[in-house]
């Protein structure tokens, strides 16, 4: 993301992310898919492993990502990968 951000002006902030909730409090996933729609207008495509939410999103830039993560107790981090060009498909490379 910061490469993509830092080096294309005009780069459009398509991220794929998994957010990973702890494992060590009762998250309720389908609170949180709600949640990130609000936010963002995109509902996560799955829950992975009862605490893992998979979403693509446009538009998610560095100071959004940190504010995400500042905004959420229960995230446990943030994994996922950028891409150049905007896209809504999702892939396995995140």
């Amino acid at each position: 993301m910061i490469y993509l951000e830092t080096s294309y002006k005009d780069w459009e902030g398509s991220v794929m992310l998994k957010i990973v909730y702890s494992s060590n409090s009762k998250v309720d996933t389908n609170q949180k898919k709600e949640e990130i729609y609000k936010k963002y207008q995109k509902m996560p495509d799955e829950v992975i492993e009862g605490r893992t939410l998979r979403v693509k999103l446009i538009r998610m830039y560095i100071k959004n990502l940190e504010k995400l993560i500042s905004s959420d107790k229960d995230i446990e981090f943030v994994t996922g990968s950028a891409t150049l060009a905007p896209s809504d498909s999702y892939s396995d490379s995140a």
